[in-house]
């Protein structure tokens, strides 16, 4: 259970960069040594493993197995194309002149920076919702092959501002040209594969750069049922159905706006009783009495 870091030459691991987190996975040696990789870092082309022995010992240039974790990889590749999809379709409903500015995309959520200069509303985001599952629906394909720098600017390649790009650019194309953007990390092979995309909560960061914050996959599912548990809850408070919850949230407001009116008025009364109160004591206690 020892916290440590192995260090090594090469990985078959994602090490953290263009805003996706590193994989987590296992180094090896068969029935001698396990531990248990939770972050990777890069320092200067050497790959240090951030982690935890298990069991066993390991020695100095010993060679050892790296694995890395399959479903947690593959958690991230759902939110890394649902990133570009995202991309997309908010150049697609916004304008052309929306742009990312940043993003971080984890294997259970991933949040995603653009300029907008507008709080955007609901109606908004469910069509934002709505076109982006109509493409993982519609089971577009997902591809990466690396371009010359020139060719993908000449093929409208969308490139991150501000970041600095090598002479050949990997790109990450979905159905054949519909997204193309320059892009690291890891992907799915199809849109089917992200299963679902939700966005969980909307806010400005700065003056002029909106944040969502999205899920994908059985982690939309997570958070829809507890939204659902949520809602399973007051219905069974407020004695009704979802079609009526509406009117009844509506009707217990318009109640407690009354109940806020008649309460302010005791309270109101309550310190002109006591000031009076008070006022007559002081009047008693300086030897003025009234008749």
């Amino acid at each position: 259970g020892d916290s440590a870091s192995i260090v090594l030459d090469k990985t078959v691991c994602y090490v953290e960069s263009g805003g996706q987190i590193s994989d987590v996975g296992f180094i090896f040696i068969d029935n001698v040594f396990y531990f248990k990789v939770t972050n990777i870092i890069n320092n200067n082309g050497y790959f240090e493993h951030i982690g935890y022995v298990e069991n066993g010992n390991i020695d100095l240039f010993d060679l050892v197995y790296v694995s890395f974790d399959i479903n947690y990889r593959n958690n991230i590749s759902k939110n890394h194309t649902a990133t570009n999809l995202l991309n997309k379709v908010l150049r697609v409903l916004l304008g052309n002149n929306v742009f990312q500015k940043g993003s971080l995309v984890s294997y259970d959520k991933f949040s995603f920076d653009f300029n907008y200069d507008f709080f955007i509303n609901s109606d908004m985001i469910f069509k934002i919702e709505e076109v982006i599952n109509n493409i993982i629906f519609s089971n577009f394909s997902v591809s990466s092959y690396y371009l010359d720098f020139y060719q993908a600017r000449d093929k409208d390649v969308l490139f991150l501002q501000g970041e600095d790009y090598n002479d050949n650019v990997r790109v990450i194309d979905i159905n054949n040209g519909y997204s193309i953007e320059a892009c690291c990390g890891t992907h799915v092979k199809n849109t089917v594969s992200i299963g679902f995309f939700k966005i969980i909560y909307e806010s400005g960061v700065s003056k002029g750069i909106r944040r969502f914050e999205c899920k994908t996959g059985i982690y939309s599912f997570y958070y829809i049922k507890t939204i659902d548990n949520m809602f399973s809850f007051i219905l069974k408070k407020f004695r009704t159905n979802i079609s009526n919850l509406e009117n009844i949230v509506l009707k217990y407001f318009d109640k407690n706006k009354i109940i806020d009116k008649n309460l302010k008025f005791f309270e109101r009364e309550f310190f002109y009783y006591k000031f009076y109160d008070l006022l007559y004591k002081s009047l008693i206690l300086s030897g003025i009495f009234f008749v």
